[in-house]
């Protein structure tokens, strides 16, 4: 393999010590790489100068140019890295950058490794650096989100989006530090941590590391680098992390220890399975257990690695162990792209043949009995070339596989390797693609009913998913079988169960609660406040969380598909309407009242409030009454438990941020009290928004634990709530937020500057008045509200490049 000469020739300062103070000048060549811009925003949020340079304009780029840094596309420019005072680098971003190296250098510029800075930020803090050849990404947003839960607020700066937060990196005015510890370009030999975790050690990066033997060695050295008195946290089932214990017998200083993880017997930490999660063993003989948000044994090794971290720094072991199951996701590690036509499509970076085999077993366990596609894009031809019979037998375990083009990453060797060198050892059926496009044309024609595809690499594959999912939406109703055989895949169109159907004219009820009158052939458009969609088979309104309940457990009695639905906001209905009982959960606010309870705590309320209960009344009754967190609900459509299952929130506030406990109703029949935690919130989404229909969980009630208040200010912030929003959204026959806020960024403002504000399908628009909120204007269907949403979709990802997310939810099906 041919190599570029710019390594050796950076004249990188190694030996700084120290960052120079604010305001200095920071330029980063690269700067939306992923660890680039998470550092560049630490920095820049410290009052640092920074600027930036990249081959290319990118979402990253653009949101950072928002944010107030100064970055020129291309690397030609080198104003900005003449006027720096530190400027930084990657291996990788070197060699389209010696113009901005040189103007730096002789500018007299101090030049580091991004590894170099992190080490900078991290070594003046209680550090917990993560490396692994696998987990790190997830073990690092682990310990960032437990941080955060226990109250100590870290740095931190991970390779991946953290969907507690939408970010990759931020700075934290706790003592600590989270960091993902990465190995290319041996960078993570910079840092000094008190406590170092290594999740796996199985080689990777030939074009850095010769041999394993290499390899190995740089994990040692990294490990050495641990502070004294500090703690090494190392798997036990890991064979290269149990070579790299016989390594540090004699290289350790005295006083750090070693603790290890896992399943075998002797772990320190044991992790044991349980029929519903996993329990941990503590080394003090303490037992807890992990309730994880997120599928996968090696998901389950990564969270006690992280409580035995958390117990390195002397936190709680029962508490670490509630903080680490909080976490609910990095960005591309099992991402839920979406569901279309009973097709799951999840996108995931695994690149290394050991991460395939982890998240494609996640996949069987989570989607027991499904037919599983993998389409995989291999990143860099030395790591194919060096990986390729592991690649072969990880893609085997397929039921179906697509290979892209080999990602080169700026390898220009192709060394004789091509993924056909991928295909040609594999036994199972795989079919080669030239690229995204190719692979997702593949994918829309052979995908059925009950699929689910994993996207896999490092490279642009992960837009695969997103294209698989638009144009099967686009595509008609009907999803055809491997080679066009035209097998439909939508459910049934009529009742799935006709016993279920009482006789005409007569009335039927619910026997747990005879109020409950059930409806037949019920319109859909009076319970949406958008007024559209076709109708469902069966109807009932529960006013109380007992009828809830009663109307729940009947429907799971009588074997229907079962939808519950609230004020109807942020729901789209199918023109062809709902299959089996639909349950409204509304109660109007004039009657909502018995909804409502409170006990006095001193200076909180403890107010649990029923699912029925409206948004904006409870904002204003709280107001009313003096306590202080719900008055930013007051003008806001939907129902508690809608709210609740969505994380919805405005000015500033969530309903996180006052949940303590909600109760819920299990598909069983059993209803259990559980921690705010359980719902593993982030911004607009939850652990119950994010599970498909029909749901396991209803909630009945929610419970907040409110600060009192002065009266008369919290009722006249409730009343400039609901001016605002009389004053700048729309009414009438219109969905709520339309798409949700991109990290940094404003959904409303991209589609207003698209050009898209009153941009009309149909019947529906975009409002006039408010760019992210779609209008009725009489007539609409769900099939031309769909389509308005595509195309806003489609045009702010072409103009922008970021992929809006639909804050609307699909329910029901299409049209005949």
């Amino acid at each position: 393999m041919t190599t570029e000469p710019a390594v050796a020739t950076v004249p990188t300062t190694t030996d700084l010590l120290t960052l120079p103070p604010p305001p200095a000048h920071v330029h980063f060549i690269g700067i939306g790489g992923i660890g680039m811009s998470g550092l560049a925003r630490i920095l820049h949020a410290w009052g640092y100068r920074v600027s930036g340079s990249d081959a290319a304009s990118s979402a990253t780029t653009d949101a950072l140019v928002r944010e107030g840094v100064a970055i020129v596309i291309g690397h030609h420019d080198a104003t900005l890295a003449g006027q720096c005072d530190l400027l930084v680098t990657t291996l990788r971003a070197e060699r389209g950058g010696r113009v901005e190296i040189a103007a730096a250098h002789a500018a007299g510029a101090s030049i580091v490794k991004r590894g170099h800075l992190l080490a900078l930020l991290a070594n003046e803090r209680r550090s917990v650096a993560v490396a692994g050849t696998h987990g790190k990404s997830t073990t690092t947003g682990m310990l960032t989100v437990a941080l955060r839960e226990l109250g100590a607020d870290p740095t931190y700066a991970i390779g991946a989006v953290l969907a507690a937060t939408g970010a990759n990196a931020a700075p934290g005015d706790g003592p600590f530090m989270a960091v993902e510890a990465d190995e290319f370009d041996r960078a993570f030999l910079w840092l000094r941590p008190e406590v170092a975790v290594v999740t796996s050690v199985a080689y990777d990066h030939p074009d850095i590391f010769s041999t394993e033997e290499d390899y190995d060695a740089a994990f040692a050295e990294f490990v050495t680098g641990i502070q004294q008195g500090g703690t090494l946290v190392l798997s036990a089932d890991d064979g290269g992390c149990q070579r790299l214990r016989e390594r540090l017998r004699a290289r350790l200083h005295p006083s750090a220890r070693i603790v290890t993880y896992g399943e075998t017997a002797d772990a320190d930490w044991r992790l044991e399975r349980e029929t519903e999660g996993w329990r941990i063993h503590a080394p003090g003989g303490d037992v807890g257990t992990l309730r994880l948000q997120v599928p996968g044994t090696h998901n389950a090794h990564n969270a006690t690695a992280a409580v035995a971290a958390l117990g390195a720094f002397g936190f709680n072991f029962g508490a670490a162990a509630r903080a680490v199951s909080a976490y609910s996701g990095v960005g591309r590690r099992f991402e839920l792209k979406g569901t279309t036509r009973g097709i799951a499509v999840i996108d995931d970076y695994a690149h290394h043949p050991d991460e395939i085999v982890a998240t494609l077993q996640a996949a069987r366990e989570r989607y027991s009995g499904r037919r599983v596609w993998i389409a995989f894009q291999p990143h860099t031809f030395s790591r194919t070339q060096a990986l390729l019979a592991e690649f072969a037998r990880a893609l085997d375990g397929a039921d179906r596989c697509v290979l892209l083009a080999i990602f080169p990453s700026g390898e220009t060797d192709t060394l004789g390797i091509s993924s056909g060198s991928i295909a040609d050892q594999m036994t199972s059926e795989v079919t080669l693609a030239a690229d995204p496009d190719a692979a997702a044309a593949q994918l829309v024609a052979s995908l059925q009913a009950g699929d689910v595809l994993l996207t896999l690499g490092a490279g642009d594959v992960t837009r695969v998913g997103s294209l698989v999912l638009t144009r099967l939406a686009e595509s008609s109703e009907t999803a055809h079988a491997p080679g066009g055989g035209g097998a439909a895949s939508a459910p049934a169109r009529r009742r799935p169960l006709q016993r279920a159907i009482p006789a005409r004219g007569a009335t039927r009820t619910i026997p747990e609660a005879p109020h409950l009158k059930i409806m037949e052939q019920a319109a859909m458009s009076l319970a949406t406040t958008m007024r559209v969609g076709g109708p469902a088979d069966l109807l009932v309104r529960a006013s109380t969380p007992d009828d809830l309940a009663a109307a729940v457990r009947w429907g799971a009695e009588e074997g229907l598909p079962i939808t519950v639905i609230g004020g109807g906001s942020n729901l789209l209905v199918g023109d062809g309407g709902i299959r089996g009982l639909t349950v409204v959960a509304r109660t109007p606010g004039e009657r909502a009242e018995k909804l409502i309870a409170w006990k006095d705590e001193g200076d909180a309320v403890l107010v649990t409030v029923g699912a029925q209960a409206p948004l904006s009344w409870a904002g204003r009754f709280c107001a009313e009454h003096g306590w202080r967190g719900m008055d930013w609900g007051v003008g806001l459509p939907g129902q508690i438990g809608g709210a609740t299952a969505n994380n919805a929130g405005a000015h500033g506030t969530e309903l996180k941020d006052h949940l303590v406990a909600i109760e819920l109703l299990h598909e069983s029949g059993t209803v259990e009290r559980v921690p705010a935690e359980w719902l593993a919130a982030t911004y607009r989404m939850t652990k119950i928004k994010g599970a498909p229909r029909p749901r396991p969980w209803t909630i009945l009630r929610a419970t907040f634990r409110l600060p009192k208040g002065d009266r008369e200010r919290l009722v006249h912030l409730a009343d400039d709530h609901a001016a605002f929003r009389k004053r700048t959204q729309p009414t009438g026959a219109c969905s709520g937020s339309t798409f949700a806020n991109p990290p940094g960024d404003f959904a409303g403002r991209l589609l207003e500057e698209a050009g898209l504000k009153g941009h009309t399908i149909g019947n529906v628009q975009l409002s006039p008045k408010h760019a992210n909120w779609v209008v009725n204007n009489g007539g609409g269907t769900a099939a031309e509200v769909w389509a308005l949403i595509e195309h806003a979709r489609a045009v702010v990802r072409d103009r922008f490049g970021i992929d809006l997310r639909p804050e609307i939810e699909r329910v029901g099906e299409p049209n005949d």
